[in-house]
């Protein structure tokens, strides 16, 4: 167990709050994962919130893996955070992944095990009645719970982002029933649960779960801000001097989040001799496979992969279309991020993005799985500049509901009133 203390400045002014403040002034943060090493859709969710909550004078402790990844979100200037790294097997990050693959699963089980352990012996010391949210299910909440179940005041809150049962049985299917079961188990034991969307939340009501929408956020001023400095990193300048449109897809790359169904569009747009696009990836994954995977498709030339970035913004001030294919639960953050751009989006439509998209008016939502439809979609908008004015506006101005504060006034809210009840 290592704590790291953000500065030299924060460990006396986050003591004062706790001393001054007391529980209903203070929070806990359980994320089983690397941060602020890494960047996913659940941790820039909760660096975002937590610099929210910062302002607020909160005291805040957080939990997480401890890891020798480069540092990715930057919490120096957080005053009243308290950041708990648990050792685990993760530290070593590629090991680890080897280590996983090698034991199916197995070796994830061990990790997670270590985690909860760890987290819960010093959450047993220094625990002072502040309300604990778990960032997932499984092996976020249980040690909350195990202390819940331990001592008096102990309130838990368990968000929902994944499917957290697929997510620990990926390489083990053999397993996930009983994962599910936990999964369940301990939804129905926390005080209460946050779903990151509408249609979380309704898969959680089928389950005979209830729980309240937090949903994803952005920095809408950041992201709206039409002057924001153009990378270099890519040659996006000469991609637009030459006349070609930018579809721009920011996730990471994997199949789940649409990867492959848009390098197959691209090779349907190609063969229709559509020679006005470019496509560009932002985000990490396995760079070198789908770089060959574009090869194989024949997309030489069409397709750049610009990894893992920290200035998304400015990416998508030079993209004309922005795509989302996400298949998994939530309000999608890159498609709100998209959307605070100004960006003509074309998504699937799933539940995705029907309860962030109106087909027509801020987005167009294609039928899901669907590549012919997505490479015609994405054709008529490149020939139709106005259309993709029209539907990024619409996009831009509906996002601002989504804007980091209003997101973490809704959190305030939801937890303030559970409480009290």
């Amino acid at each position: 167990m290592m704590e790291t203390q953000l500065s030299e400045q924060a460990k006396p002014q986050a003591r004062q709050a706790r001393q001054d403040d007391g529980a209903e002034r203070s929070l806990t943060f359980i994320i089983y994962s690397p941060f602020p090493n890494y960047s996913g859709g659940r941790e820039n969710w909760l660096y975002n919130v937590l610099r929210r909550l910062d302002e607020q004078g909160y005291a805040i402790s957080v939990y997480s893996c401890d890891s020798n990844r480069p540092l990715f979100h930057d919490l120096t200037e957080l005053k009243n955070v308290r950041l708990v790294r648990v050792a685990t097997l993760q530290r070593r990050d590629r090991l680890f992944a080897v280590l996983r693959k090698a034991t199916l699963d197995m070796a994830l089980w061990l990790d997670a095990f270590l985690f909860v352990r760890g987290t819960y012996r010093d959450l047993s010391k220094s625990w002072q009645g502040e309300r604990i949210i778990a960032m997932n299910p499984l092996v976020d909440v249980l040690p909350a719970l195990w202390l819940k179940r331990r001592r008096e005041g102990v309130w838990v809150a368990c968000s929902v982002r994944m499917r957290a049962a697929w997510g620990l049985s990926r390489l083990s299917p053999w397993a996930r029933p009983f994962f599910k079961w936990l999964e369940r188990w301990s939804l129905l034991k926390s005080d209460t649960v946050l779903a990151n969307g509408y249609d979380t939340q309704d898969a959680l009501q089928i389950r005979g779960v209830t729980s309240t929408v937090i949903p994803n956020g952005v920095d809408w001023e950041r992201f709206a801000d039409a002057h924001s400095e153009v990378p270099d990193t890519l040659p996006l300048r000469k991609i637009r001097q030459a006349g070609k449109a930018i579809v721009m897809m920011v996730g990471t790359l994997w199949w789940g989040k649409g990867t492959d169904d848009l390098l197959r569009a691209a090779k349907l747009m190609a063969e229709a001799d559509q020679t006005d696009f470019h496509i560009v990836f932002v985000g990490k994954g396995r760079l070198d496979r789908y770089r060959q995977k574009a090869q194989k498709l024949g997309l030489e030339g069409r397709v750049s992969f610009a990894g893992e970035q920290k200035q998304v913004p400015a990416f998508l001030r030079l993209a004309d279309v922005s795509v989302n294919l996400s298949g998994g639960l939530g309000m999608g953050m890159a498609a709100i991020e998209s959307m605070a751009a100004g960006k003509a989006i074309v998504a699937w439509d799933s539940p995705i993005y029907r309860q962030l998209i109106r087909d027509g008016h801020s987005g167009v939502l294609v039928e899901q799985g669907n590549t012919k439809a997505l490479a015609r979609e994405l054709q008529r908008l490149i020939e139709d500049p106005a259309r993709r004015e029209a539907l990024g506006q619409a996009a831009q101005a509906e996002a601002k509901a989504y804007d980091w504060p209003a997101v973490t006034l809704r959190l305030v809210e939801t937890l303030q009133g559970k409480k009290r009840r």
